[in-house]
């Protein structure tokens, strides 16, 4: 699992905001033993992993504990994150809906309101995916992904404080391009700005990176998440 290690400490990040008392026992060597148990029960050649964490017990919203109990599920996974389409994603903005400023929003939770609501409206548009903007009307992340685009070489990703998902897949990017030297900024990004830039590509753990090439009649290049996806794939390779 070579991405264990940043969904790890998502975990306990998100934990101790949550005010979940986990495990002591429950070590990262400890867990991903038992992720890697279910994996190959599926005896599949990629397996999607979910891990699952939640507050045990009663009370409903006065919790009569705060001890964590946890979730695995696993199913055979068809998405190649080591594969790089030559066909981009169509997207658009989605707008019915904000993501608030807030700290909780970095945490990826049962709470996926706002992603399935945005999901019907891909759905219904005939789109890849959309674009989420924060109660700034600024970007924020995609509907399952987190978000960068490219302007004259530097790329620029939401700040977490902008209420993007803290996402693994984005942690690791970010330290691709520090090690490859790749310009890189997390900022905060407007509407035009998106317009304006030469690439936009989005990420996750499972898909990898996927690059737009069309929101409406503007079209993007792909020249810089092609050279990023290729760092990727040597990571994972190695």
């Amino acid at each position: 699992m070579p991405l264990w290690h940043f969904h790890y400490s998502r975990l306990q990040a998100a934990a101790k905001l949550l005010r979940l008392k986990l495990n002591p026992a429950w070590t990262s060597a400890y867990l991903e033993k038992q992720l890697n148990a279910h994996a190959h029960a599926e005896q599949a050649s990629s397996v999607r992993m979910r891990l699952t964490v939640y507050r045990k017990g009663r009370g409903k919203y006065s919790p009569e504990t705060n001890e964590a109990a946890y979730l695995i599920e696993a199913e055979p996974l068809t998405a190649n994150p080591l594969e790089f389409k030559e066909k981009g994603l169509s997207v658009e903005i989605y707008l019915e809906h904000k993501k608030p400023l807030q700290a909780l929003s970095n945490i990826k939770s049962a709470n996926a309101l706002l992603f399935v609501l945005a999901a019907i409206y891909k759905q219904d548009s005939n789109l890849d995916d959309c674009l989420l903007l924060n109660s700034e009307s600024r970007l924020a992340e995609a509907i399952s992904s987190n978000v960068f685009i490219v302007k004259d070489n530097l790329v620029l990703t939401p700040l977490l404080a902008e209420g993007c998902v803290a996402g693994c897949m984005r942690a690791l990017l970010l330290q691709l391009m520090e090690q490859h030297g790749q310009a890189y900024h997390e900022t905060r990004i407007s509407i035009n700005e998106v317009k304006t830039a030469d690439e936009i590509f989005i990420c996750n753990a499972v898909q990898g990176i996927q690059w737009v090439q069309y929101w409406d009649t503007l079209q993007f290049k792909n020249k810089a998440s092609r050279k990023i996806h290729t760092w990727l794939a040597d990571y994972l390779n190695a």
